[in-house]
């Protein structure tokens, strides 16, 4: 069975629940202010993404790359980023489980 692709799609503000999305790959998409929960999201690829302000709970991304992203401000809780790959993305403001992600790098630089 083919993975699900959507480009150029403005899904704002929309609530996810309860999802398999495997596999998927997403490019030029805008889930601003999206509240997604309960969704499986293992090995997905995002080009081009506008993410800022969405919530993500209960949520599996391991395996997925995520490039050239805007995630600012997105609280990520009880999510699994094992494998994640993030690259050229806006990231300020982001938290996993209540943490600033910069305190995060912080802690992660001085090991």
């Amino acid at each position: 069975m083919p993975s699900l692709r959507l480009s150029h799609c403005r899904l704002r503000p929309v609530r996810v629940l309860d999802v398999d999305l495997a596999g998927a790959r997403f490019a030029d998409v805008t889930l601003a202010r999206a509240r997604i929960t309960d969704a499986t999201l293992q090995n997905i690829s995002v080009t081009d993404a506008n993410a800022r302000g969405s919530r993500w709970t209960d949520v599996d991304f391991a395996g997925a790359r995520i490039e050239d992203a805007n995630l600012r401000g997105a609280p990520l809780t009880n999510v699994d980023l094992r494998g994640v790959r993030i690259l050229d993305a806006n990231i300020e403001g982001l938290t996993i489980d209540g943490v600033r992600i910069d305190r995060l790098l912080a802690r992660a630089k001085r090991r």
